[in-house]
């Protein structure tokens, strides 16, 4: 049985956090394998003998070096913890930890290819922001303007409170451009009685007048834009189309 010492959980804790497993077999690394055997026997409600558990944890150290080695420590253990409160598998063997680990692993691919394509329409707005009539200008209202538009449509409000909601980003120039364009209508009075509402809605933070403003100003824009989706809607308008439409007018 590995023992391990409070310096050496500490260790451990951060490492979860951070660190990959990497390709190298390591001490800690082993102490890790074998506490998560150990622990995932106890929540299943099974007894194993140190001898079990150690052959196990081998086991399982060497499999997450050959198929695993780019997941977090954080990630394999949450895949354990996942696995034994969801899943159908009531055995702790390679072909149970396999599939508890690789549905992790489809879910990191899903978070980071939305990250990707997040920074990668920041940068689309970023460059468009350089000219209006510029070749990115274009890409920005068709693959950031359009196609926000169009993964509204399309989304699926979560059945848990834990479900993320639909988000909006590059809420300003969205707004500038839907405005521009005459999508988005407002009279100084229904923009002012907007800005009370919205205030009120506001949590009072330690900040500057500037930052609450910035926010106030945000979830106005974010406001008018939501509900513009919804009459596009209504109105089964081709954003897609129009938008191309009016960009070749500028050309």
């Amino acid at each position: 049985m590995l023992k391990i010492s409070s310096g050496q959980k500490l260790l451990l804790d951060l490492q979860k956090q951070i660190m990959e497993i990497g390709k190298e077999q390591t001490s800690e690394l082993l102490i890790f394998c074998s506490n998560l055997v150990r622990r995932t026997f106890f929540e299943l409600s099974q007894n194993k003998n140190d001898a079990d558990v150690s052959i196990m944890s081998n086991i399982l150290s060497n499999d997450l070096i050959e198929s695993f080695s780019t997941m977090t420590y954080e990630d394999v253990d949450s895949a354990f913890k996942v696995g034994v409160r969801t899943g159908d598998q009531y055995a702790v063997n390679p072909k149970t930890w396999f599939i508890w680990l690789n549905v992790r692993k489809k879910k990191n691919g899903l978070k980071i290819n939305k990250l990707f394509q997040e920074k990668q329409a920041i940068q689309i707005e970023y460059n468009s922001s350089n000219t209006d009539r510029s070749a990115d200008h274009k890409e920005y209202v068709l693959n950031v303007v359009v196609t926000k538009y169009e993964e509204w449509l399309n989304f699926k409000e979560p059945q848990s409170r834990f479900g993320n909601p639909f988000k909006l980003y590059g809420v300003k120039m969205q707004y500038e451009w839907f405005d521009t364009n005459g999508f988005i209508n407002i009279t100084p009075e229904d923009a002012a009685t907007l800005r009370r509402k919205v205030r009120g809605s506001i949590k009072q933070e330690n900040g500057s007048s500037t930052t609450l403003k910035y926010k106030i100003d945000n979830a106005c824009r974010e406001h008018l834009i939501n509900e513009l989706y919804a009459e596009l809607k209504e109105g089964k308008v081709n954003l897609r189309e129009q938008a191309i439409e009016i960009l070749n007018e500028k050309t």
